[in-house]
């Protein structure tokens, strides 16, 4: 088409020009006539296979070659990498990512040799329309690198009507595949059942040519329930439930978490999980390891073997102990120790009443389970007093020791009576195997707390504090006191229907309130010595006072004195006396005693 528009063109100019010669005189100069401009079309880049010039892999479908076309002949082409790995290349080369391929020469002698499919220089210059093939180039990439990566060509051509065009071509270098993530038993590479014992070697190495994403570990129901874990089968770098219990179970014994993301070559020890077997015969552990590729391992399948574990067992090291009831005195050890190859699932004391009242304030019941009660774990995990492993600390412990002496001592002091009190314990290990120290011992253990002294006042013949009818021929034994801690205070209180009997006492004690210890001076004075009828109240002068009072721990104390008193004043009625004691201790006692006295 272009050559029949030039062809047109050439013959209306020739036409144009024989028809001016006939109206124009015979002496124009025919040279004097302006041919008309030429005007050429931009140059244009075209990638036929890749029409909009989208990123494309590098593979075996690839066709990367271009057409040029410059219809005003083509006055250069520049080539720009963008690509580190090739540009580095290039500097080692001494030169730069922007090569003239169409006028360097010491551009065009290089690609000759590295891309010997490209026109360069003169296969290019001047040229209306160039098949121009970056195969070349594109091996290049090929040859520098096996990563995952993008590399870009930029191509600018300019035309001899300085006229340009500039295109990018970009390439995706497909990275080589990593190996598929292996794991392997060092010390087991024939997977024979290896038994769990002191001597177990159970290390895996992971090797990951593309990093480590996850480590799936897969164990039974029984191991399952054991460690406290939501599913059987769990990633150990991604999976924070499984992880927080993993850590809570193994500290830092058992590795899990973000260490070993990314990581080519690692040790996974699957010991401290088989340490936890108990199901007799042969147990399976398995372990795949996933890749950032998401490639992934075979899973490897590690058999342990258990043996017949032996029965548990309570034992006791109480200091002394023998089936008769422990004395609560500072000669006590109450330690008792349990042990299961099986471990603990549950571990129960039976405390006696009096703790298990105690324990009920701190909202704790009785009997009380220590692995899984909350409130227990809280409770006894605080004191620094006593030794009793409570959680996962028991869970998981094979022999664990009990010091309850201190708890125990404390009945010394919630009992005054000494009665005997009882205590049991028991558990149950993850073979649902149950001991308890009654069905080993044949009895609960005893303990005997002191009998602690107490305060008392009785009154031998009227041993009921009925009330008395007084007189001569029936007087009142001696009201008789017992304080082995020793008095602190005694007073007596009077009474009376009998208002003159009343105004005497109130009269001479200042209130109807006796002191018998802080002011003795005064009852001398005004209720003895004051009524000054020695022959009749010669009794009061018997009632003890003042130091004889004061921390005595035995004291007979007779109100015959006032009675006599009141029968010597003709004042009958009522009488009441309330007598109240309190010790050194702070116990105290009260009594009252009432007497009638008749008018003779």
């Amino acid at each position: 088409m272009k050559k029949i528009f030039s062809a047109l063109m050439a013959s209306a100019a020739i036409f144009t020009m024989f028809s001016c010669s006939k109206d124009e005189p015979e002496n124009q100069d025919p040279g004097s006539v302006t041919p008309p401009e030429t005007t050429y079309a931009e140059p244009e880049i075209i990638w036929e296979w890749n029409e909009d010039f989208s990123t494309v892999d590098i593979d075996d479908n690839l066709d990367a070659v271009l057409d040029i076309k410059a219809e005003a002949g083509i006055k250069s082409v520049v080539v720009t990498v963008d690509s580190d790995e090739l540009e580095n290349v290039l500097s080692e080369m001494s030169l730069s990512n922007v090569l003239d391929i169409t006028s360097d020469q010491a551009v065009i002698e290089i690609l000759k040799r590295l891309a010997p499919g490209l026109p360069v220089g003169d296969a290019l210059v001047g040229k209306t329309e160039v098949e121009f093939d970056i195969t070349g180039l594109v091996n290049l990439i090929l040859d520098v690198t096996e990563e995952d990566s993008e590399h870009s060509f930029i191509v600018k051509v300019t035309d001899n009507e300085e006229q340009t065009v500039e295109k990018t071509c970009t390439f995706h270098r497909v990275g080589e595949p990593a190996a598929s993530p292996v794991v392997v038993w060092t010390a087991n590479p024939d997977g024979t059942a290896m038994p769990v014992d002191g001597n177990l070697d159970a290390k895996l190495a992971v090797t990951a040519e593309a990093g480590v994403k996850s480590i799936y570990i897969t164990i039974g129901a029984d191991l399952q329930a054991i460690i406290g874990l939501e599913t059987e089968t769990f990633d150990i770098v991604t999976d924070e439930a499984a992880i927080s219990r993993l850590q809570a179970v193994f500290g830092d014994e058992f590795a899990t978490g973000s260490g070993f993301a990314g990581q080519q070559e690692c040790t996974v020890d699957l010991a401290p999980l088989a340490s936890m077997l108990v199901a007799e015969g042969t147990n399976t552990i398995s372990v795949t390891v996933i890749d950032t590729q998401d490639q992934r391992s075979d899973a490897l399948e590690c058999d342990f073997s258990v043996a017949s574990l032996d029965d548990g067992s309570i034992s006791t090291l109480l200091a002394p102990y023998s089936f008769q009831p422990n004395l609560l005195d500072e000669s006590l050890e109450a330690v008792i120790t349990l042990g299961s190859p099986a471990m603990f699932k549950s571990v129960t004391i039976d405390f006696p009443d009096a703790l298990a009242a105690e324990l009920a304030k701190e909202g704790i019941s009785n009997p009380v389970e220590l692995v899984n009660d909350a409130k227990a774990i809280e409770y006894f995990s605080s004191r620094t007093d006593v030794e009793i492993p409570t959680g996962d600390e028991l869970r998981y412990m094979k022999e664990a020791r009990f010091d309850l002496t201190a708890l125990l001592m404390k009945l010394n002091d919630l009992v005054s009576d000494g009665t005997v009190q009882m205590l049991n314990m028991s558990f149950e290990d993850y073979l649902d195997r149950s001991w308890d120290f009654r069905s080993i011992f044949g009895d609960y253990i005893y303990f005997q707390p002191e009998v602690k002294a107490t305060l008392s006042i009785t009154w031998p013949g009227n041993e009921d504090f009925a009330e008395w009818a007084f007189s001569a021929d029936n007087k009142p034994q001696a009201l008789h006191i017992e304080a082995p801690d020793g008095i602190k205070s005694l007073t007596v209180t009077v009474t009376s229907d009998n208002s003159t009997y009343q105004m005497y006492v109130n009269a001479f004690t200042g209130d109807n309130v006796l002191d018998f210890i802080n002011e003795s001076d005064s009852i001398n004075t005004n209720l003895i010595e004051g009524f000054g009828y020695d022959g009749i109240a010669a009794s009061l002068k018997e009632l003890p006072i003042g130091e004889a009072v004061k921390d005595a721990t035995e004291l007979d104390f007779n109100l015959a004195g006032f009675l006599e008193f009141a029968d010597f004043m003709r004042a009958p009625g009522t009488h009441t006396f309330v007598i109240d004691v309190e010790d050194n201790s702070g116990n105290k006692a009260s009594v009252t005693c009432k007497f009638v006295t008749a008018v003779k």
